[in-house]
């Protein structure tokens, strides 16, 4: 009779650790599920490849009117994406350019429908080696930045004096903008419509 009493004991404590435990479980896997973060990667701006040479700019192009001018992406070389396709972290950029030279990065915001842009962050001063011979295959250039937070439907933009970053070759590439774009300034239509394409591409980390 004891023996049955004791083992009966034994039993219940078992089952009150097993439901005691349940919640326990429970909580765990919900955080588990919370701590999981968004797929990282991915790009936008130019699909860049051996072939992006700089069509009638391999030299270097100047902006229509003496002094610097904000060029912001319209059409993506190669089937790129234009826009910014989600949220997120930009670490890295890539370019693909003929002569040396230097711009200051910027991300734009270009109203639905219109010409009309503004900039939202100005990125750091990149300076490139252009290519070491005659751009058969191109050589694309990667630069390593600072964090720089995106949003969804931003777009990569450019502010030079002369640029070898373009391929000017057909259809509506990019905006231009002179006086150049600056953050904190109302939207502004375009000065001028250029052919040129930006070869150009932001790498989310």
């Amino acid at each position: 009779m004891k023996i049955r009493t004791q083992l009966g004991i034994l039993v219940a404590a078992a089952s009150l650790l097993v439901i005691s435990a349940q919640p326990m479980l429970a909580i765990g896997g919900l955080r588990t599920a919370s701590s999981v973060s968004p797929a990282a990667g991915g790009y936008f701006g130019a699909k860049l490849d051996s072939d992006a040479f700089p069509s009638n700019a391999y030299s270097g192009q100047d902006c229509p009117d003496p002094g610097a001018c904000t060029r912001v992406m319209n059409r993506a070389y190669n089937g790129g994406i234009v826009e910014a396709p989600k949220p997120g972290y930009v670490d890295r950029i890539k370019i693909a350019a003929g002569t040396p030279g230097s711009f200051r990065l910027f991300f734009v915001k270009v109203k639905p429908g219109t010409h009309m842009a503004k900039a939202v962050k100005k990125g750091p001063v990149i300076s490139y080696q252009g290519q070491p011979g005659d751009g058969d295959p191109m050589v694309i250039e990667t630069f390593d930045i600072s964090d720089i937070y995106v949003q969804t439907g931003w777009r990569l933009a450019i502010r030079s004096s002369s640029s070898s970053l373009l391929r000017c070759d057909s259809g509506n590439g990019s905006f231009t903008y002179q006086p150049t774009l600056a953050v904190g300034g109302a939207y502004v239509d375009e000065s001028d419509n250029s052919s040129c394409a930006l070869l150009i591409k932001a790498i989310y980390r």
